[in-house]
């Protein structure tokens, strides 16, 4: 039954379509194939943008490049608009991904500082090289789009363009509910803690770019065979500020916006058109006004939404006897290990920040399934040497060894993928996911390979997507999660953050999990949860690295301490040994 109203959707699309164009007459077939390129722009910048979080004001640069790409292969190669159209997408791609390359050091206004000075070196460009570019001039008559040797009018070039559009919606909303739309919102969210489950930014944030560009591209070059020529005035920095406002319009992060956005940003110009000198006053105001009356646009208002990504389907809750271990998906590979050898040592970390000595010599070993407690004032050293064993600092002398490999200054993403997990002092959840997509983005090597079948939603995706949501509610089950898995992150009360990040950090199935302070803001009941937790997470196999103040913990549950002290390295021994020292009494326990 499913297929059939199915196919009679299809089929109904299909036929509006087709009869749309003679109902509405020419002059709207022409603006509505105008608001669909925009809307496939829209898309990639939304993309980069909405999803990801970092701003492009330099769109107009490869809208053109995609444009001019097709129309010069078609005017001077003798190509047709369907064997060009990949090479359009392919050659702002290309240049997407050069300019994301170097870009990416750069936050904030400085990136789209860098984006607005590559769009005027392109419209530059293509005014100066006259020689290719036609200058001024533009690229005249390029050929309509043929099919079958017949050229198409416009209102079959109307139906390519929203099957386009219908195409690039799809594609996008595949990518939304993959690992990799888990990963553009991670990153967007919180780069530390996208790091910590083994997520490169910068690898993230390129994907993005070159993806977005490949899109403006294909815009490009539907708007250069759509209209038949173009010219250098169509690819100022004010059509990158439309896009941008389309996006912001529409809904920035929903799929559906560039969809609102692009309509009536196409219309609202030929309602305007005495205004035409004030197109960017207006387009600013535009985005003043949105930001402060609909702040997540159009979309954003008339849909409310739990979650920055659409919804992963929460399958039937399971609960796992204390202990018990989840099953996880494959990962990346493990460094070999001897029994008897550490699963992590520190040896004479020193780390100064200015004038100030934050380590000075300190030297530590983990043995595996132990919990190993880190303890020392405020100002100790504590977190700091949680932030050179996780990658985040890199030492300026000693050695860090993970299973007897050197990984001293390796980044926070490699190390997390080779088995080091970490929870912070402040729970550092994807506020804008929910319980379950934050569990889920902490499964190691989902996006590794799996770009295709995320834009496709292949069979092995969904079945490999189907396995995370199991092992994730197993592992909220474990840590003692009985909350809403849709709840947003942001919702949840400190003690729930407190479990959820745990849960992710265990998906990861460390070898060594590091917790800074996971007892901080806990009720006594939840204090008394957390240490049977800790200790079961021992049992099913990983270290455990702990720095805590509360003192009845740490004595009741550890196996060996290591007491700092101004950076230095006090004591160590086991918890009856360190609460002996004299030394330990007088710095830190108080007579």
């Amino acid at each position: 039954m499913r297929i059939l109203i199915r196919v009679i959707v299809i089929a109904a699309a299909v036929a509006a379509i087709w009869l749309l164009p003679a109902a509405i007459g020419r002059y709207y077939t022409q603006m509505l194939s105008l608001a669909g390129i925009y809307a496939i722009a829209g898309h990639g910048l939304n993309l980069l943008a909405g999803y990801t979080g970092q701003t492009s004001l330099g769109h107009a640069g490869f809208y053109a490049i995609g444009a001019y790409t097709g129309a010069l292969l078609a005017t001077k190669a003798g190509l047709g608009f369907w064997s060009a159209f990949p090479l359009s997408m392919l050659a702002a791609a290309a240049v997407g991904l050069l300019i994301a390359l170097p870009s990416f050091k750069l936050e904030g206004p400085y990136l789209a500082m860098v984006t607005i000075a590559f769009g005027i070196i392109v419209n530059s460009l293509l005014v100066e090289w006259s020689d290719l570019t036609g200058g001024t001039q533009g690229v005249l008559d390029i050929p309509r789009p043929m099919i079958a040797g017949l050229r198409l009018p416009l209102e079959r070039q109307f139906a390519v363009i929203v099957v386009a559009v219908v195409l690039t919606t799809l594609l996008l909303r595949n990518l939304m509910r993959s690992p990799w739309g888990r990963a553009f919102v991670a990153v967007r969210e919180n780069p530390i803690a996208a790091q910590a489950v083994g997520l490169s930014t910068r690898r993230v944030k390129t994907v993005a770019f070159t993806i977005s560009a490949a899109l403006a591209g294909a815009a490009g070059h539907l708007f250069a065979f759509f209209q038949g020529f173009i010219s250098p005035e169509a690819f100022e920095f004010d059509t990158s500020v439309f896009f941008l406002t389309t996006v912001i319009f529409g809904g920035a992060a929903t799929i559906a916006g560039p969809l609102v956005g692009a309509p009536i940003m196409t219309f609202l110009p030929e309602l305007l058109q005495r205004f035409v000198d004030y197109r960017l006053i207006i387009y600013g105001a535009i985005i003043v006004a949105t930001l402060y009356a609909l702040p997540r646009g159009v979309v954003g208002m008339l849909i409310r939404r739990r979650s920055a990504l659409p919804e992963a389907t929460a399958g039937q809750r399971r609960a796992s006897p204390p202990g018990t271990a989840p099953p996880r998906p494959a990962g990346g590979p493990r460094p070999p290990r001897q029994a008897a050898q550490p699963v992590v040592r520190l040896e004479d970390v020193r780390i100064s920040f200015g004038g100030v000595r934050a380590l000075n010599g300190v030297s530590l070993a983990v043995e595996p399934r132990t919990i190993h407690a880190l303890i020392g004032p405020n100002g100790a050293g504590k977190t700091v040497l949680l932030n050179i064993l996780c990658g985040y600092y890199r030492p300026g002398a000693g050695k860090v060894l993970l299973g007897g490999r050197d990984i001293t200054g390796l980044p926070a993403d490699r190390a997390a993928r080779l088995g080091l997990a970490r929870t912070f002092q402040t729970p550092q959840l994807f506020a804008e996911l929910n319980v379950l997509q934050n569990v889920l983005a902490g499964f190691p090597g989902q996006t590794e390979g799996r770009l295709l079948d995320s834009a496709l939603t292949t069979s092995r995706l969904r079945r490999e997507e189907a396995k995370c949501r199991a092992a994730a509610c197993e592992f909220l089950d474990f840590v003692g999660y009985s909350g809403d898995l849709q709840a947003p992150a942001s919702s949840l009360p400190i003690g729930h953050q407190r479990l959820v990040e745990i849960a992710r950090a265990l998906a990861l199935d460390p070898v060594l999990l590091a917790m800074d302070e996971p007892a901080a803001g806990l009720n006594p009941k939840e204090v008394e949860e957390l240490d049977d937790l800790i200790t079961r997470i021992r049992d099913r196999g990983p270290a455990v690295l702990l720095v805590e103040h509360h003192m009845d913990l740490i004595m009741g549950i550890s196996d060996r301490i290591t007491v700092l002290d101004y950076g230095e390295k006090l004591a160590e021994g086991t918890p009856a040994e360190v609460r002996a020292d004299p030394r330990v009494v007088k710095a830190y326990l108080g007579d």
